[in-house]
């Protein structure tokens, strides 16, 4: 296999944007406590970066036809480095006020630097690889996952190796010399034509769709869960453990099966269901909260290694949730503007980053109100039946319930069809996916549009 330059700048950036919104997580809460900064604002630092990132990813799903992919990802990348550097002078600041607003500010201009990356990556995949999309896409899921898995952890040793300004000029120095590479490589934007620019893609259009809100809000929930745990787990963990290594551990176990599980969707048959893969990634994903918990209702007792199996089982739900996310707005929006595939993708993307950033948004806030007015196997608890409700709506509203008559059809449709193969005597090798498979693969390569 030929070396891809442009897929591996995509995939590399992606990693080091990912890890360079989570390398503070282990030194900045403190260096800002020792100035005087209240947990509560600090808070309203982190919670400045999901805010930015959620609505600049629907502006620029929109917009990015209209002012040029290349241009945006440069601005994107420019911005990463500003709010690093940024980040990295503000430990000189000794006024409380100033050290709070440009922190927030810094921690914004990263959000809407995510978000308009990962609204430019998830875009280009489809056009450069229309025939492996989906497997493109999980790849870079993957690296999401280990770039904020090992942010901390490359914060930390960058931190112990230069002090509290080393992570963020580092980062920032790998941005600003990386990007004019990948930049060069990437293809030109087309020209877009005067009669598109005069009829551009409506967002209202896809909001006002209820199988697209639905989809949204679906996909939109493992990432809640994920982030519920963020101001209630550790505090959960501290009844089984008093280590702090443990518990930071603990934390990674959900984002370790995630990455094990992206693989395994991508041996999975190109042409599966995206809505059966979504119903079950929801399904697993409740049944997780109820061992977070432990929730004693179902006679769970409350013990360490049930906590770390709902971990394991989140990860796994949120992987079959997130992965099949971009091409179900795809054919969602194809349904809405069936003569512009290109924007349908776009479009895609910035909702696939916008639910995303929802998600981390919303998590922590509900979980944290839950914890605190009902304890945290019952938070959780509810959490469960919440994603349920929202799941039944999506089978019934978002025409979920397509994915499962498709998924018992195509069981009985291979039986029928197995049952054929040995009365016309076909070879054992070939299996009636075979004959479905080459039906659909197109004649020509991968080709970049």
């Amino acid at each position: 296999m030929a070396f891809d330059a442009i897929l591996f700048g995509l995939f590399s950036l992606n990693f080091f944007i990912n890890a360079a919104n989570s390398v503070l997580a282990p030194f900045y809460p403190n260096e800002a406590i020792a100035k005087g900064v209240s947990k509560s604002l600090i808070g309203i630092v982190f919670s400045a970066h999901p805010i930015c990132s959620f609505f600049f990813s629907l502006v620029l799903g929109k917009m990015m036809k209209l002012w040029g992919r290349k241009r945006i990802l440069t601005i994107s990348l420019i911005l990463q480095a500003i709010g690093l550097i940024l980040f990295g002078v503000v430990i000189n600041i000794d006024s409380y006020s100033i050290f709070i607003t440009i922190s927030v500010i810094a921690r914004g201009i990263q959000g809407i630097g995510l978000g308009a990356y990962g609204s430019i990556a998830y875009a280009y995949l489809p056009l450069l690889y229309p025939n492996s999309v989906e497997k493109k896409i999980a790849f870079m899921e993957l690296i999401t996952g280990l770039g904020l898995m090992l942010g901390p952890l490359l914060g930390g040793a960058l931190y112990l190796l230069g002090g509290y300004q080393c992570p963020f000029y580092t980062l920032s120095g790998i941005f600003i010399v990386a990007s004019p590479f990948i930049l060069k490589k990437l293809p030109s934007d087309k020209l877009i034509n005067e009669e598109k620019k005069m009829n551009p893609l409506h967002l209202s259009k896809f909001f006002l769709n209820r199988k697209v809100v639905m989809c949204f809000l679906l996909m939109m929930l493992p990432n809640c869960g994920i982030s519920f745990l963020e101001p209630t787990l550790a505090n959960h963990l501290t009844e089984f453990t008093s280590s702090d290594f443990l518990i930071s551990l603990l934390f990674s176990v959900g984002t370790l099966t995630y990455a094990l599980t992206i693989p395994l969707i991508n041996l999975m048959d190109k042409n599966y269901n995206k809505k059966t893969a979504l119903i079950f990634g929801t399904i697993v994903c409740s049944i997780s909260y109820i061992f977070l918990g432990p929730y004693g209702g179902f006679g769970l007792q409350s013990e360490l290694w049930i906590i770390i199996m709902g971990l394991c089982i989140m990860g796994v739900g949120a992987a079959f949730c997130l992965v099949p996310s971009i091409p179900e707005f795809i054919n969602l929006g194809s349904e809405i503007y069936p003569d512009d595939k290109e924007g349908v993708g776009d479009m895609a993307s910035g909702l696939f980053n916008s639910a995303y950033s929802a998600g981390i948004l919303i998590g922590p806030l509900v979980g944290g109100a839950l914890d605190e007015k009902i304890g945290f196997a019952n938070a959780e608890a509810l959490y469960s039946l919440v994603t349920l409700g929202i799941l039944g709506s999506y089978i019934v509203l978002g025409d979920g319930y397509l994915g499962l008559v498709g998924f018992f059809m195509k069981k009985k449709t291979g039986v029928l069809l197995a049952e054929e193969k040995m009365d016309s005597g076909l070879k054992d090798t070939e299996s009636p996916m075979d004959f479905e498979s080459e039906k659909e693969k197109p004649n020509s390569k991968e080709t970049i549009l």
